[in-house]
């Protein structure tokens, strides 16, 4: 029985209707956040403050959570973060937020859209999300601002190499192509504010909703650090331990941190050129490439963060996309109730539309049928056989006296005390005539996952299929 069986939805336990999804704002990360992490681990030292906080969690088997006094089988961990000394790009953003600066004024912020043609902004209030930012993007530019009257660049991405963000305004280039090009480069920081002063009215206008999505929250000031159920130690039997490859990347994304804090809070900010202090272009520089890593290790415009051994570190998206990722190895590919698995046969002697199942998969397959007057006679009898005599009954499923769902597993069960009524729920051996869901992967087509009717066979160990199903299942053919 699957466990949404056994819950009763009630005015406290609702039922997920839709899902909406957003950027994490720096109010939202500072609100989850139990400790704030602001020193690298170092030995003989307390660990509060660090990726390794007590508060964060705990993987290990003979601690427990300081906060929930739990361990770490039932709490899943807190989520810490990380103040950070500048403003760094979520790289899954790096092209948003170009776009985004293409669609405001980069001096005073304000959305350039003439608010005063009523035809136009009756065709984007049509709009909404997507297909709204789509428009406004699209849509020819001003040379000038509507509000300030300041002349507008155009935006682009820079090509100095080792530069992982690098977001450069070409200016000149808007209101007349013989005047002379002057490229300048913007840091993070000033981006940061240009988008930080966008009102909730001109992002609602470009199709951001300011509960969920402002195009600040694209740039990071705060960072959230995940608990060590999210990148456990792993203990080997020489006693020592080795840090998962997240905990390494982030324990360079700190050290940088603290560094371009310590440089940013030296006198000598600024050379006698008038320029800011190159020590903190470079560290600030290898923050963002340390951040970058961190969410991408795998992106061409930049060399691999590696560990001493010269391997490259598996970060947030290696674990997630390609076939060994969360998604489809987890997910996609995760066992399920209700499921068997074992190899498929082609086998002329079976009709186009049936399918072939092992006797001692549909002893344990079962199927849930609910108890009618029509079929008392016969389920009874199924319960009476019980999981061991087919064709049988492995549960059965009924109210108790206080109204509650209990199951009750006929193998441990006296049969013979049991009488059914109708509404009660048996959960009987997968029999002849059954329609049952057959799919192969991987699924490349929707014919990868077909009905077929269940003929149950005494002898084999396989799945039977006709030899011209085996076909649209990309099956081994004879």
């Amino acid at each position: 029985m699957s466990l949404a069986e056994e819950i009763e939805y009630t005015e406290r336990v609702k039922s997920v209707k839709s899902i909406r999804l957003g950027i994490l704002s720096p109010d939202r990360i500072l609100k989850q956040s139990v400790a704030e992490i602001y020193k690298s681990v170092a030995q003989n030292e307390p660990l509060d403050g660090t990726l390794m906080d007590p508060r964060l969690g705990t993987n290990d088997k003979a601690q427990v959570n300081r906060i929930s006094d739990l361990d770490y089988k039932h709490d899943p961990g807190n989520f810490g973060h990380l103040w950070l000394a500048k403003p760094v790009v979520q790289l899954k953003y790096y092209d948003q937020i170009i776009k985004t600066l293409k669609c405001v004024c980069y001096k005073c912020s304000s959305i350039l859209v003439d608010k005063t043609n009523g035809e136009l902004m009756n065709k984007i209030k049509f709009k909404k999300g997507k297909n709204r930012f789509k428009f406004i993007k699209d849509e020819k530019k001003p040379a000038d601002c509507y509000n300030c009257g300041v002349s507008q660049p155009a935006w682009g991405k820079g090509k100095e190499k080792n530069q992982v963000v690098q977001i450069v305004a070409t200016f000149g280039s808007v209101r007349d192509p013989n005047i002379d090009k002057e490229k300048v480069t913007f840091n993070t920081e000033v981006i940061y504010y240009i988008l930080k002063n966008v009102t909730d009215e001109d992002a609602m206008l470009m199709g951001y909703d300011p509960r969920y999505s402002r195009p600040d929250w694209m740039i990071w000031t705060v960072m959230p650090i995940p608990p060590p159920t999210m990148r456990p130690t792993i203990k080997m039997d020489n006693g020592q331990s080795s840090e998962d490859d997240l905990t390494s990347i982030l324990n360079e994304i700190i050290k940088c941190n603290v560094g371009l804090a310590k440089a940013l809070q030296k006198k000598d900010k600024k050379d006698k050129t008038g320029k800011e202090n190159r020590d903190i272009q470079v560290i600030w520089s290898l923050l963002q490439m340390n951040v970058a890593a961190y969410i991408n290790n795998e992106q061409s415009t930049m060399d691999k963060v590696t560990n001493r051994s010269n391997r490259p570190l598996k970060t947030l998206r290696s674990r997630i996309e390609a076939k060994k990722g969360r998604v489809r190895n987890n997910l996609m590919g995760k066992r399920v109730d209700y499921t068997a698995r074992t190899v498929i046969t082609a086998d002329p002697n079976i009709s186009i539309n049936e399918l072939g199942i092992p006797l001692k998969i549909a002893m344990i397959l079962d199927y849930k049928e609910t108890v009618m007057d029509a079929n008392l006679s016969v389920l009874h009898k199924l319960v009476q056989n019980g999981p061991h005599k087919y064709p049988g009954a492995n549960a059965v499923r009924r109210r108790n006296a206080n109204g509650r769902w209990t199951r009750i597993n006929l193998e441990y069960a006296d049969r013979t005390q049991i009488r059914l009524r109708a509404g009660d729920f048996v959960y009987r051996h997968l029999m002849d005539g059954d329609w049952v869901l057959f799919n192969r992967q991987p699924s490349l087509h929707k014919m990868s996952m077909m009905a077929h009717k269940a003929k149950i066979l005494k002898q084999g160990d396989t799945f039977r299929l006709n030899v011209s199903v085996t076909s649209p299942y990309n099956a081994d053919q004879p």
